[in-house]
């Protein structure tokens, strides 16, 4: 059984219990850790979060100490079109626990408001956190020898439907009692209604819509913000043989809650909450109580008449079997594809939490309003967690390891399709915009996005078996016929030197801008680009020889020789050349960009590993081998590859700060964890040991650093490589999963 403790506030002695403690539930024997006497600073704690997702787009999340330290967090954040406009409904729940004989109530909760108190304390209570099986899962001491376990999951197999059949988020939230005979469970659900970007102030004349919709085994509260909010429900399930009891006299605002992570980057920081009223009900011991948040539509009698519409609230379910869960299917499986890496591996807990994560990103998208496909819903790929929707290039760098991690093969060939369809002028857009809006000229604005589409493709038609490459086939040729033609942006072969060149310097994945200026300006001809060009044409070649078109595979053959020769001649910087000022001065390197508006670039990026991860750029294992080590030397950290040299002038070591000053350091120094993927890549093809240990400091940030359970989006380039951005973030999964599987050494 796979579960990680993380250190949080010390707590007096009497609440803690020794190292290595196990309490028996069910059979299943489960791993605490105890809180370390000198503590762990609240600040350092704070940083900790969690994430659980719906396959939606919409998720639960919060600090593992309790306070929400972003406006993202919630226990109900669901896409009302999905997978985007997300809205926070239901923020906290404030709960008590009484009735312990011999102890005094106990709050469960923490919440930290603007003058920095934090009140109530339920941490100082905070026995463990652990991820059992990929839920987060707290407990408490009640006093008196007795403990409450918290666990929060979504619907992510088969999400909630609503009464037109579309699917519909619900958080799941239970408690267990265990040590004590009996306890009594207060509840003060704490709502808002507002877009996740935003922050929501309360007015004391206002008070929100709540009813009961009915009262069985099981309370349903209905709650809505205004006439014109989005309602959605408390769905209560007592323990066996007991009721909830509903008391609306507690109903009203709680003001001022604090968000110190919008504090630090610069945003409105303060909202309220409506406490909705209160749920109590009175636990046995091992009893199991669960509250279910839903954007579901209720409205069926409580016994339905054989053949009448039926209740389309699905009970909470039991929480399952504490076992691996993969993804979509309560499969207990990794991927058969993976399962001798699994099996090898000495630490199968990484990869198979990584496997966890992957599924968090693959989620449900209704096209029919924007491609006229006729299918009223696909797939996709939400970027990261908490902030980001879905984009063209992101999806693509990140579609082959998701597949690969959860062996969703024929969803990932869903995600494909849908974006083919958008192909316009033989460019991929850079985003789908927000819910209802169409694709405009100002979404194709990416230069790499469409090659990278290409890449994936390849990857995803190897795991499907074929087929896929035969049905985009007249995408690809457009898209190939189009670059070389000329596009927007100015993007197309340069018939100089055969090269893809574009007029825009914000086009690739570095395109940071402050006040109209552009922070990591590459027009010209990036060496990343023309790799992936060069990619590109090998693969049409060969698929177009594989199709019979023998005049087709010839044109894509000559194109990519003659690339080949110039990105040869053209980007490699040998050491002897005095490009970059090199410190060890042994190795060389690949120029980051050619003939821009300034003439070359020669700083050191890390844009080079793409070309030497790729087999098909034409730099020699020698090549490969240089700009690896190159790299390795002044670029990686333990949490990522730096995107410039700390000994470049214009290096930012530390992203933070105002919206401005973190997109300075964006791409000029910040350190990604997605790079890490083709540096390992690029390694494996120059080496012949070391890959592994490209990747293994990530084990201590999955398990203990930011979002617990996932790897963050950015770290700093300085010490100690703080996570920064988003806690989840699709490619940095994708990416350290893939390269992860692939340096495995099977026996």
């Amino acid at each position: 059984m796979a579960s990680r403790s993380i250190k949080l506030p010390a707590v007096s002695a009497s609440h803690g219990l020794a190292s290595g403690s196990a309490d028996d539930q069910g059979g299943f024997t489960r791993e605490h850790v105890s809180v370390p006497s000198n503590g762990v600073p609240l600040d350092v704690c704070l940083t900790r979060e969690w994430l659980v997702t719906d396959g939606l787009g919409g998720y639960a999340s919060g600090s593992v100490p309790g306070p929400h330290t972003r406006r993202y967090h919630g226990l109900l954040v669901a896409p009302l079109a999905p997978p985007l406009g997300r809205h926070v409904l239901l923020s906290h729940l404030d709960e008590l626990v009484s009735g312990v004989a011999g102890a005094m109530p106990v709050s469960l909760s923490s919440h930290e408001f603007e003058d920095g108190t934090i009140h109530p304390r339920g941490m100082d209570h905070l026995r463990s956190f652990q991820l059992l099986d990929g839920r987060p899962t707290w407990i408490w001491d009640i006093g008196s020898g007795g403990r409450i376990e918290r666990q929060i999951w979504c619907d992510t197999s088969n999400p909630t439907a609503d009464g037109s059949g579309h699917h519909a988020s619900a958080t799941h939230i239970s408690w267990t009692l265990l040590g004590v005979p009996s306890a009594t469970l207060r509840i003060r659900p704490l709502a808002t209604s507002r877009d996740f970007h935003a922050e929501w102030r309360g007015n004391g004349e206002w008070h929100f819509e709540v009813s009961p919709v009915r009262a069985t085994d099981h309370a349903v509260i209905e709650v809505r913000a205004h006439q014109h909010a989005p309602s959605w429900h408390l769905v209560a399930t007592p323990p066996r043989g007991a009721n909830w009891n509903w008391d609306s006299s507690s109903a009203g605002w709680w003001w001022n809650f604090l968000h110190r992570e919008e504090r630090a980057r610069g945003f409105d920081h303060v909202e309220d909450l409506y406490c909705v009223g209160t749920l109590s009900t009175t636990m046995q011991e091992r009893q199991t109580l669960t509250v279910t948040a839903t954007v579901a539509a209720i409205g069926a009698p409580p016994n339905p008449a054989p053949g009448a519409g039926r209740t389309v609230v699905t009970r909470p379910t039991t929480p399952p079997p504490r076992r691996f869960y993969m993804f979509a299917s309560p499969t207990i499986e990794p991927p058969r594809a993976i399962e001798g890496q699994v099996q090898a591996d000495a630490d199968p807990r990484f990869l198979e939490q990584l496997c966890r994560a992957a599924n968090d990103f693959i989620v449900v998208r209704n096209f029919s309003d924007r491609h006229g496909s006729g299918a009223s819903s696909g797939r996709t790929v939400i970027a990261g967690y908490h902030w980001f929707g879905d984009w063209g290039r992101d999806t693509m760098i990140a579609l082959p390891g998701l597949t690969q991690l959860t062996g969703r093969v024929a969803e990932a060939c869903e995600v494909l399709g849908a974006w083919a369809r958008a192909v316009n002028r033989g460019m991929l857009p850079n985003r789908f915009p927000d819910s209802g809006a169409q694709l405009g000229e100002g979404d194709y604005n990416t230069v790499d996005a469409t090659l990278w589409f290409i890449h994936a493709i390849d990857r995803i038609d190897t795991m499907a078996g074929g087929a896929l490459v035969d049905r985009l086939w007249p995408v690809l040729t457009e898209i190939i016929e189009c670059h070389m033609a000329g596009t927007r942006h100015g993007i197309g072969v340069d018939p100089a030197d055969g090269l893809v060149q574009c007029s825009d310097g914000q086009l690739t994945w570095m395109d940071a801008r402050v006040d109209g200026i552009d922070q990591t300006p590459r027009a010209g001809k990036p060496v990343e680009v023309n790799a992936l060009w060069i990619h590109a044409l090998s693969l049409m070649s060969q698929w177009a020889d594989g199709r019979g078109d023998r005049q087709g595979a010839d044109r894509y053959r000559v194109a990519r020789t003659r690339a080949s020769e110039s990105f040869q001649s053209r980007f490699w910087c040998a050491p002897t050349t005095g490009g970059w000022h090199r410190v060890d001065g042994t190795a060389g390197y690949l120029l980051d960009v050619i003939d821009g508006p300034r003439g070359n670039d020669a700083s050191l990026r890390p844009n080079q590993l793409i070309a030497a991860a790729l087999p098909s750029t034409p730099l020699t294992r020698t090549q490969r081998r240089q700009v690896t080590e190159t790299v390795r030397a002044h670029l990686w950290t333990p949490r990522g590859v730096r995107t410039l040299t700390p000994a470049d002038p214009r290096y930012r070591g530390e992203c933070s700060g105002t919206a401005e000053t973190r997109d300075s350091a964006y791409h000029r120094g910040t350190a990604w964890a997605w790079l890490l993927g083709p540096m390992v890549d690029a390694w494996m093809l120059s080496h012949e040991t070391g890959a592994r240990a490209l990747l293994s400091p990530l084990r201590e940030h999955l398990w203990d650093d930011a979002g617990v359970g996932t790897i963050s989006e950015i770290f700093d380039g300085d010490a100690p490589h703080t996570a920064r951005g988003s806690i989840a973030q699709a490619w940095s999964v994708a990416e350290v999963g893939r390269a992860w599987i692939a340096s495995t050494p099977l026996a």
